[in-house]
């Protein structure tokens, strides 16, 4: 994700701590974290969880009687660093189950605007890889490896760019 952001021209922090204090449960103190802040000149900001559970789908059970996925201490901290409040919130997850619509639902309902898959980004980075370029992030030059070893080729490119729509190439807009 952060790859895609920056990509796309977007100044990006991540790993940004924030304490959580001692809660009515008794349970200790400590800190959480958040994934990616994203600032892009133009001024939109955005504070990204990540969820790499690249196995499970996220389906309308996740958000049933469980803690918010974006808890408000990191939309509190996402206010600090970005010095507004003015940001949008995104949920990167493996998979979407089939109800899609539900799950976007439920996500909005806990303050999430956008919720987004690895496969799009992972489209969007394949893209925009070239392979005749050195790049600086293990991902990005991992990637143009596989293009020059023909493991991602025109013809996966190519149907790569068919599935991906309009809507998901251009993150917040």
């Amino acid at each position: 994700m952060r790859q895609s952001l920056e990509a796309e021209g977007f100044f990006v922090r991540t790993d940004v701590e924030y304490r959580k204090p001692k809660g009515k449960t008794r349970k200790s103190s400590g800190y959480g974290d958040i994934d990616i802040l994203a600032e892009h000149p133009d001024g939109r900001k955005f504070l990204v969880q990540v969820k790499g559970w690249h196995t499970e789908w996220l389906a309308p059970n996740y958000f049933r009687n469980k803690r918010p996925f974006i808890d408000k201490l990191a939309k509190s901290k996402a206010e600090d660093v970005l010095k507004s409040s003015d940001f949008k919130t995104i949920l990167v997850f493996s998979k979407i189950g089939r109800l899609r619509d539900r799950v976007k639902e439920l996500a909005h309902e806990q303050g999430i605007d956008y919720v987004k898959e690895f496969k799009g980004i992972l489209q969007q980075l394949t893209r925009h890889v070239e392979k005749h370029r050195n790049y600086d992030s293990e991902v990005l030059q991992t990637i143009r490896v596989l293009k020059v070893y023909g493991f991602l080729n025109d013809e996966s490119e190519s149907a790569i760019s068919q599935i991906w729509t309009k809507e998901a190439l251009r993150i917040g807009q």
